[in-house]
Protein backbone atom coordinates (compact mmCIF):
# COMPACT_ATOMS: atom_id res chain seq x y z
CA UNK A 1 0.00 0.00 0.00
CA UNK A 2 1.55 3.51 -0.83
CA UNK A 3 0.98 6.20 1.09
CA UNK A 4 0.63 9.53 -0.53
CA UNK A 5 2.51 12.70 0.77
CA UNK A 6 0.52 16.26 1.08
CA UNK A 7 1.29 18.10 -1.86
CA UNK A 8 3.70 21.36 -0.90
CA UNK A 9 1.25 23.52 -2.73
CA UNK A 10 -1.96 22.75 -1.11
CA UNK A 11 -0.74 24.61 1.59
CA UNK A 12 0.05 27.79 -0.30
CA UNK A 13 -3.64 27.95 -1.01
CA UNK A 14 -4.88 31.87 -1.55
CA UNK A 15 -1.39 32.78 -0.47
CA UNK A 16 0.66 35.15 -2.96
CA UNK A 17 4.56 34.04 -3.49
CA UNK A 18 6.67 36.74 -2.48
CA UNK A 19 8.07 38.03 -5.93
CA UNK A 20 11.66 40.02 -6.51
CA UNK A 21 9.84 42.99 -6.45
CA UNK A 22 9.91 43.31 -3.03
CA UNK A 23 13.18 43.22 -3.07
CA UNK A 24 14.47 44.93 -6.34
CA UNK A 25 11.93 47.73 -5.53
CA UNK A 26 14.06 49.50 -2.22
CA UNK A 27 17.50 48.71 -3.59
CA UNK A 28 16.37 50.58 -7.14
CA UNK A 29 15.11 53.37 -5.09
CA UNK A 30 17.98 53.63 -2.60
CA UNK A 31 20.22 53.42 -5.88
CA UNK A 32 18.59 56.55 -7.32
CA UNK A 33 18.58 58.48 -4.06
CA UNK A 34 22.24 57.90 -3.92
CA UNK A 35 22.46 58.52 -7.69
CA UNK A 36 20.68 62.12 -7.21
CA UNK A 37 22.11 63.33 -3.65
CA UNK A 38 24.96 65.28 -4.17
CA UNK A 39 26.84 63.91 -1.09
CA UNK A 40 27.48 60.82 -2.80
CA UNK A 41 26.82 61.69 -6.98
CA UNK A 42 30.62 61.85 -7.01
CA UNK A 43 31.83 59.19 -5.00
CA UNK A 44 28.79 56.44 -5.95
CA UNK A 45 30.86 55.68 -9.34
CA UNK A 46 34.31 55.03 -7.90
CA UNK A 47 32.52 52.06 -5.29
CA UNK A 48 32.91 48.12 -6.38
CA UNK A 49 29.83 46.79 -7.36
CA UNK A 50 29.07 44.92 -3.94
CA UNK A 51 29.36 47.99 -2.10
CA UNK A 52 26.80 50.13 -4.01
CA UNK A 53 24.06 47.34 -3.83
CA UNK A 54 24.92 46.98 -0.13
CA UNK A 55 24.52 50.97 0.06
CA UNK A 56 21.65 51.26 -2.02
CA UNK A 57 19.75 48.29 -0.41
CA UNK A 58 19.97 50.03 3.08
CA UNK A 59 19.37 53.70 1.90
CA UNK A 60 16.17 52.03 0.21
CA UNK A 61 15.02 50.35 3.08
CA UNK A 62 15.66 53.40 5.55
CA UNK A 63 13.84 55.50 2.65
CA UNK A 64 11.19 52.56 2.82
CA UNK A 65 10.47 53.25 6.68
CA UNK A 66 10.90 57.06 6.24
CA UNK A 67 7.81 57.27 3.90
CA UNK A 68 6.18 53.90 6.22
CA UNK A 69 6.53 56.57 9.46
CA UNK A 70 5.51 59.38 7.18
CA UNK A 71 1.48 57.48 6.24
CA UNK A 72 0.95 56.41 9.80
CA UNK A 73 1.92 59.91 11.23
CA UNK A 74 -1.00 61.10 8.00
CA UNK A 75 -3.40 58.78 8.79
CA UNK A 76 -2.90 59.82 12.38
CA UNK A 77 -3.76 63.39 11.86
CA UNK A 78 -7.15 62.48 9.74
CA UNK A 79 -10.02 62.59 11.06
CA UNK A 80 -11.78 59.76 11.23
CA UNK A 81 -14.96 59.30 10.05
Amino acid sequence: MMRYLPCRAANLVGKQPVGLGVLLVPALAGYLFLNWFNGTRYSLPRETGYHVVFRAAIVGVFLFFIARLCVLFANALSPRE
